[in-house]
């Protein structure tokens, strides 16, 4: 059993993307609907909030657990693995920066990376750091979108505000074009197009739903066939937001509400 979390709905592009490169893998998902944003918390929060989640998903069976979130995989992803030792975990920064470093090998040239991610994870410079281990023909800017998460689990519909917010988070890259930018959220996809409308097709968009995927196919069996059906909890539902998971997923799935106290 595969577990994943995420402060809300955003992970379910994660759980999506893992869905259709390996069918057969069960998986069991926890979105902290009643609690998100996780991106204005203090990391001593986040961390009780991944902890508390990670040991219930270890109670439905999990054995493996991506960490769909990004705020959590910033400040969170050593200290789980210190918690929980017997758990394999995937985090959905290491294998973007993996992808830019691949892209930097092949390119050979300087490269210019942009990054958008909540408060917490930009303010944490862990794309950064990463990004600038990877040599000195790369440089790094980055912008905190705090507006856009909470746009995105409310299922906000209007095109124009979509389009307003946006525009002003991407006016820097904009000015100051950059060769790729790093959708740091999983909440992000869920508006690829029309960033990708508002910068351009000459930047390439990386997004850590479809990298993160790909790093889960490499340790998952191609046969694995458990009967155990996938299993979606929330910590708060209502039904707009039974709506917005079910129109995310493509399909109809099973879920749950979980109840939680902050």
């Amino acid at each position: 059993m595969l577990g994943i979390f995420d402060s809300g709905i955003g992970g379910l592009t994660v759980a999506k993307a893992i869905k259709k490169i390996c069918p057969n893998q069960p998986l069991v998902y926890f979105g902290d609907t009643a609690r998100c944003p996780w991106g204005d918390k203090k990391a001593t929060t986040i961390k009780r909030y991944t902890r508390e989640i990670v040991e219930f998903l270890i109670e439905q069976g999990a054995k493996e657990i991506v960490m769909a979130c990004n705020t959590s995989s910033a400040l969170a992803k050593d200290y789980l693995a210190k918690q929980f030792p017997q758990v394999r975990f995937y985090n959905v920064i290491d294998p973007v920066v993996a992808r830019i470093g691949a892209e930097l090998k092949k390119s050979k040239k300087y490269l210019k990376v942009g990054v958008i991610g909540t408060q917490a994870t930009i303010k944490s410079g862990i794309f950064e750091r990463q990004l600038k281990m990877l040599g000195r023909n790369i440089s790094v800017s980055v912008k905190a979108c705090p507006h856009l998460v909470p746009l995105i689990e409310k299922g906000e519909s209007d095109k124009k505000i979509i389009n307003n917010i946006l525009a002003e988070y991407l006016s820097g890259f904009q000015k100051n074009p950059v060769d790729y930018l790093i959708l740091g959220c999983t909440h992000y996809p869920l508006l690829q197009k029309p960033i990708q409308k508002i910068l351009g097709k000459k930047v390439k968009l990386i997004s850590s739903d479809q990298e993160t995927a790909r790093e889960v196919k490499k340790n998952i069996l191609a046969n694995t066939k458990l009967k155990t059906p996938d299993r979606f909890y929330f910590s708060q539902l209502d039904s707009n937001k039974k709506k917005l998971i079910q129109k995310i997923m493509g399909q109809e799935i099973l879920i749950k509400e979980k109840l939680w106290r902050d």
